[in-house]
């Protein structure tokens, strides 16, 4: 019992003199202040050559002091820089106040074949080592399914792209070798007074099942686009009926601008024979020219 007394006592003592020390949760005396969402980036499978879409890291600072970021770097396992930022708006020496946030995108471009990674690394005043983001993806083989996708002379026969209406669209007419991406031409359409669709087309016969996917690209450029109407690409799937089974649809932005590249990609829930890949301009005025078309079937 005096033992016990003894303990007692020298507990209050330690108590009113404040020298009891108790087990902190781990990490608690540093708290990180700069958080990111999300923590991890997965591109998925992309075809080697091809950029993917970017995906979007938004940096916080989540503490109650100001944080000043400092360089904002990418690492990856191979020496080709297959993992690159994009639309950074977070730059060195910028200051977060609390709850202030600031965003930055990655894309993913594979060099070759296999499993990718990298890293995100974020410097701030605030931590002795950078907040870090992974990022992976594969990169897989693809063979664009399209013939004659840069539009580029000579054409051979038959011509693979189908105008519509065929009356007035034909390749080689619509055809301008003053303005490209590709090394050489690309397709013009003009808006019409009588505001009519027109499109050109190319068909891929397949014998297709449930979950085929395809990755689909087409570049544009415009000038003085007019609101409503359609100026898109889009891709359909059709079966042995000619019913269409399925379709993805991406519009282009309106107004005038320089080459801007669309993706999409379609899965298939039911069985096809046909994959249509068509571009359609239908406005009563402006100009667009269209270059490097892809269809890519996903393995």
């Amino acid at each position: 019992m005096r033992q016990f007394r003894i303990l007692t006592v020298a507990t209050l003592i330690a108590l009113a003199l404040g020298t009891f020390q108790s087990a902190a949760p781990a990490g608690a005396m540093n708290r990180l202040t700069v958080t990111t969402t999300p923590t991890y980036l997965y591109f998925g499978n992309v075809i080697v050559g091809i950029t993917s879409p970017t995906q979007t890291i938004t940096i916080r600072n989540t503490g109650s002091t100001d944080v000043t970021l400092g360089m904002i770097t990418v690492t990856t396992t191979t020496a080709t820089k297959e993992f690159v930022l994009k639309d950074v708006k977070c730059i060195n020496g910028q200051i977060l106040a609390p709850n202030d946030a600031c965003s930055l995108a990655v894309s993913f471009k594979p060099s070759s074949l296999g499993y990718k990674s990298g890293s995100v690394n974020i410097l701030n005043s605030e931590s002795a080592t950078p907040t870090v983001v992974s990022l992976s993806g594969y990169g897989i083989a693809g063979t664009n399914l399209l013939l004659a996708p840069n539009f580029d002379l000579p054409f051979t026969k038959p011509i693979p792209w189908k105008g519509d209406p065929k009356e007035t669209l034909y390749l080689p007419k619509s055809v301008d070798c003053s303005i490209s991406v590709s090394p050489l031409c690309s397709v013009r359409l003009r808006g019409t007074s009588l505001n009519y669709a027109q499109s050109f087309w190319q068909s891929i016969g397949r014998a297709g099942a449930i979950g085929d996917r395809y990755l689909f690209r087409l570049s544009s450029r415009a000038r003085g686009i007019p609101a409503g109407g359609q100026y898109k690409v889009e891709v359909l799937l059709m079966n042995m009926y000619n019913r269409v089974v399925g379709t993805k649809v991406i519009n282009f932005a309106n107004g005038t601008h320089g080459f801007q590249t669309v993706t999409g990609s379609i899965t298939a829930k039911a069985q096809y024979s046909w994959v249509i890949f068509r571009f359609t301009l239908q406005k009563p005025s402006g100009t667009a020219w269209f270059d490097n078309a892809q269809l890519i079937y996903i393995p």
